[in-house]
């Protein structure tokens, strides 16, 4: 029988923090400050939190800080702060946390994390929360970054840059169980500088963290691997974060990130199955196999802004990279003779947004501008065997929206994306020892969304929105185990999208309401 929960057990979390600077409170009566209106990037530039229709929610550093000092990754602080996102797993692997019961679309600064072609789902747990500054989270489906967005897009935004003479920060954490002392120790070390003078400006900043054992109410040790995607116990993570930033003059900025997230598990113990009602499951001596599970993540970023391109046309440029890995669990029975996978994954992507404002009415401004995206993707075992074949695919997207002020109260907004993808992969044979014949496939698809707000006064708004994204079913796992009747690529991929779900929009709807 399960045991009843001991109230003497107790856990122990402690932060420590210093830096160079600091601010003291004179007295306790201020006069009361109006807050600068927050942009949502997420929206590519056409609305602030006092316009945008959408239903949208931004978690800013003071609550990263907050959940952060508990404990957990990414996902556990948005499943505590996002209304609509399901709970964590507490592991590396997001399987399962969905925004309205549809999968996420993320991006780290603007570079999609999300892999289409085949997802590990670990993108949402691929930084440190020391490096982030806020993080945009827009519920509803969404085609303005793309395809894959139909449960909604969390775009998280890295630490800005801060002039001035350099800033040092040192911060200390670590916890334990008081009834595991030893095997239950937390410990992360954070350092960073910023600061610039003149034109120039940067930031370094770097984090460790080594994760023990985590155990339950009962003083019971929670299994490392609980999902069979990897886990945060017994583990190790590195998070580097370098800025540098230029600006050209009073309207021009250049702007370098590199970001680099490295997490890997190395436990002796494996899950042992429960029996519902009898025995819970739990932790047990074991080797897993294999190598360390883990994820790699590299983005590297440059932007450049222009406020004054040509009239009152501005200009946001992006050219991006990414390198990712990502290992899973040893399956000693599911790959013939046993195997362990990792997926890797390669894109090279730009953006151009033009944004142009017109007096008209209260006033509008038209956002217009160019999505173009290369990606390698594949899933081979360690051993060399394919599971899933290196698989290539281009996209060009062009799209604009609009947003009109009819009157200071009311707002309105609409867009449309086209989106064209070119897929091709090689002959391969499977590693269940199937021979398919590889191919080429053209596919695109649009997408439109629309919304209007109504502010009812200074605290109240009606807001309506209906928007478009969409998606197809993981070309990956249909091309690691193709039908045998479909061992020619066209025909299996063909088959994959006419028998579950045919490439056309998922849309959703918001009905108004007041918030």
């Amino acid at each position: 029988m399960f045991k009843q929960p001991n109230p003497l057990r107790y856990s122990l979390i402690f932060a420590l923090g210093c830096a160079t600077t600091a601010t003291a409170q004179e007295g306790t009566d201020q006069a009361p400050k109006s807050l600068d209106t927050l942009e949502v990037t997420a929206t590519r530039g056409l609305d602030s939190l006092n316009v945008n229709p959408g239903a949208v929610t931004v978690v800013d550093r003071d609550a990263i800080d907050k959940q952060s000092s508990l404990g957990g990754n990414v996902g556990d602080i948005l499943a505590k702060t996002v209304p609509g996102l399901s709970p964590s797993t507490h592991g590396l692997t997001s399987v399962a946390q969905t925004l309205r019961g549809r999968n996420l679309f993320v991006l780290i600064d603007g570079i999609p994390q999300t892999i289409s072609l085949r997802d590990g789902l670990h993108s949402l747990n691929s930084i440190d929360p020391s490096s982030i500054e806020r993080i945009e989270v827009i519920r509803g489906s969404n085609g303005v970054y793309g395809f894959g967005g139909t449960g909604g897009i969390i775009n998280i935004i890295t630490r800005k840059n801060e002039k001035g003479a350099p800033l040092y920060r040192t911060e200390l954490n670590g916890g334990f169980s008081t009834e595991h002392i030893k095997d239950s120790e937390q410990f992360g070390l954070s350092q960073s500088v910023t600061g610039g003078s003149g034109a120039f400006d940067y930031q370094l900043r770097g984090s460790y963290e080594k994760r023990a054992n985590v155990f339950d109410a009962d003083g019971d040790r929670i299994p490392p691997d609980p999902n069979g995607q990897g886990g945060i116990a017994d583990s190790r993570e590195f998070d580097v974060l370098a800025k540098l930033g230029f600006d050209l003059d009073a309207d021009k900025r250049l702007e370098l990130t590199t970001s680099y997230y490295d997490i890997k598990q190395d436990t002796n113990y494996v899950l042992e199955a429960g029996v519902y009602g009898e025995q819970k499951t739990r932790a047990v001596k074991g080797d897993p196999g294999g190598e360390d599970q883990g994820t790699e993540n590299l983005n590297v970023n440059l932007t450049y802004s222009d406020q004054q391109l040509f009239g009152d046309t501005s200009l946001g440029a992006q050219l991006y990279y990414r390198d990712y890995m990502t290992r899973f669990g040893y399956f000693a029975t599911f790959y013939p003779g046993g195997g362990q996978s990792l997926t890797e994954s390669e894109r090279i992507g730009s953006r151009l947004d033009f944004e142009t404002p017109f007096d008209v009415m209260s006033g509008a401004k038209l956002l217009w501008g160019l999505d173009t995206l290369m990606e390698t993707t594949a899933q081979p075992l360690e051993d060399g065997r394919t599971f899933v074949p290196e698989m290539d695919q281009n996209s060009v997207a062009p799209f604009l929206q609009a947003e009109l002020r009819l009157n200071p109260k009311w707002t309105v907004n609409a867009g449309v994306r086209y989106e064209k993808f070119w897929f091709e992969v090689d002959d391969y044979t499977t590693v269940f020892g199937a021979d398919v014949e590889g191919g080429e496939l053209e596919y695109s698809e649009t997408v439109f969304n629309t919304g209007a707000r109504y502010q009812v006064n200074d605290v109240w708004a009606a807001t309506a929105s209906f928007s478009q994204g969409f998606t197809v079913p993981e070309i990956g796992r249909t091309l690691r185990q193709p039908q045998q009747a479909h061992r020619w690529i066209r025909s299996a991929l063909s088959h994959r999208w006419s028998t579950t779900t045919r490439l056309a929009p998922r849309p959703s709807g918001t009905a108004p309401i007041l918030h």
